[in-house]
């Protein structure tokens, strides 16, 4: 008798008369719920993540917000799933630790600091029970994973008409509710990825044309939008397939024409993505986007930090000092800032700079302070010579993002914390690996291509704390995972 049929029994779970349609119907609500959350996420962003309960259902919700909702709501039914139907779920162990370890760190929290920035911080780790969610409810299930990921793509299309639409009539104004910049970085990036691959992949000219007029329309909207973190992302999704399909090709299980799909899509993806940014930036060169290009120059930054490193505040900059604030003990960093940053010749220039600094900080106090259990949550992590500076504009009690999340997650869960993640994503990597020296398969791959979008793209930004980006990455995610796992996974075409 196989063993999970054994372990059924001992507890009283072996599956009874009726029991299969009423999983199904959990499964079938639960992928349901979790599309919507995700189109909802990725189409109105922080309006929709953080919009609270008691906007609509009265005070007493006024404190329970739309994602915490929807994964308390979701965490039972992939519970009673996983107990029922047993999924293979890649790297449940250290994600399970992962998360009762930043359960941990947020009980310590509620004992010695503020509960408000508890609830906050312990979202870099609660956000990766979405994972679970995804590999769970969209487990074996074909149809629920192709609506989503159809899903997925009609939002990106939606949302550049929107923003088409807001450009053109109503003067450069972004729709209200619609945060005009910040959706490129994550919706319009995944609508990209998603048709220039389906551009790639599927059968018959009208189906293609159909793609490339879209994935026309999104590069058309992204490039209103180009941030160098969308970049890197787009070029880390691209170069996390190419490497993925050359290692299955390399160790697949059977010799047949599809082995070499994988990395044949994702080498023609490249190609063409490569030649549409080589014409904008041929384009665009000059003027406001020749200064921007500058801000790839490597150069710039050594510069900044030789100027950061002999940074020195004249008596006559006290005068001036930003926002009527200045005492003598922050004067010599504050000046260091000012010397590498006020030199650099564009606004991106300027941001990664900046940014690189603030990780040479959270980096140095994580590793002297608490480098194996680390700092815990509860606490602002604060950069108070940057504090006065004008390139700080949050909320002095929220303290300062780290802009860079596996840095965050280094110092507020240290060592360990890191070790489990990492943990984690080499027993992912090795089941979608597995997967694909199986057999090829599109929808994966397109699933793999948002994911090394999103791992790249948090290493410059808050992705894994702001449920607007970790909701979506997490999900692609257990997506990816489920589609890995798959019973009919050799069956599967190599187009759409």
């Amino acid at each position: 008798m196989p063993e999970t049929d054994i372990a059924q029994q001992r507890f009283g779970l072996a599956p009874r008369k009726g029991d299969a349609a009423g999983e199904a119907q959990v499964a079938g609500l639960g992928s349901a719920a979790l599309t919507a959350l995700l189109c909802g996420e990725l189409l109105l962003r922080r309006g929709f993540a953080h919009r609270s309960l008691g906007e609509t259902f009265g005070a007493a919700l006024e404190r329970v917000y739309v994602t915490e909702f929807a994964l308390a709501l979701l965490l039972p039914g992939a519970l009673f799933l996983w107990l029922r139907r047993r999924p293979a779920v890649p790297g449940l162990v250290p994600l399970v630790l992962f998360l009762i370890w930043g359960a941990g760190h947020a009980v310590a929290g509620f004992t010695h600091g503020e509960a408000g920035l508890v609830f906050r911080q312990s979202a870099l780790a609660a956000y990766a029970s979405f994972y679970l969610l995804g590999a769970i409810y969209f487990a074996n299930a074909e149809r629920a994973f192709k609506r989503a990921a159809v899903a997925v793509l009609g939002t990106a299309v939606a949302l550049a008409l929107l923003d088409t639409i807001a450009h053109a009539l109503l003067d450069a104004a972004p729709l209200r509710g619609l945060e005009n910049l910040y959706f490129g970085q994550c919706t319009l990036a995944a609508g990209v990825l998603g048709f220039g691959y389906a551009a790639v992949c599927v059968k018959g000219w009208a189906r293609r044309k159909a793609c490339l007029l879209a994935l026309a329309l999104l590069l058309w909207r992204q490039a209103q939008h180009v941030q160098s973190a969308v970049a890197l992302g787009l070029v880390a999704a691209m170069a996390g397939l190419l490497v993925l399909g050359a290692l299955a090709a390399w160790k697949a299980e059977s010799v047949n024409a599809s082995r070499c799909a994988t990395l044949r899509r994702s080498g023609a993806l490249a190609a063409a993505l490569t030649l549409c940014a080589g014409l904008s930036a041929f384009v665009l060169r000059g003027g406001e986007a020749g200064r921007e290009s500058a801000a790839w120059n490597p150069s710039l930054y050594s510069q900044a930090l030789g100027r950061y490193e002999a940074g020195k505040l004249e008596e006559s900059a006290r005068d001036g000092w930003p926002r009527g604030r200045g005492p003598d003990e922050l004067a010599p960093e504050a000046a260091r800032l000012y010397a590498a940053l006020d030199e650099l010749p564009s606004p991106s220039a300027k941001n990664n700079a900046w940014r690189l600094l603030v990780w040479r900080c959270i980096l140095s106090d994580g590793l002297h302070g608490h480098p194996i259990r680390g700092a815990g949550v509860g606490r602002a992590w604060r950069y108070e010579a940057l504090s006065v500076t004008n390139y700080f504009s949050g909320d002095p009690h929220l303290g300062l993002d780290s802009h860079n999340s596996y840095l965050a997650l280094l110092y507020r869960y240290g060592v360990v914390g890191i070790a489990l993640l990492v943990w984690w994503a080499l027993a992912w990597l090795r089941a979608v690996w597995a997967a694909l020296r199986r057999g090829s398969d599109p929808w994966l791959e397109g699933a793999l291509l948002f994911c090394f979008y999103g791992a790249a793209f948090a290493s410059v930004t808050v992705a894994l704390e702001g449920p607007a980006y970790a909701v979506p990455l997490w999900l692609a995610a257990g997506l990816a995972a489920a589609r890995s796992g798959s019973v009919d996974f050799r069956e599967r075409a190599d187009t759409i």
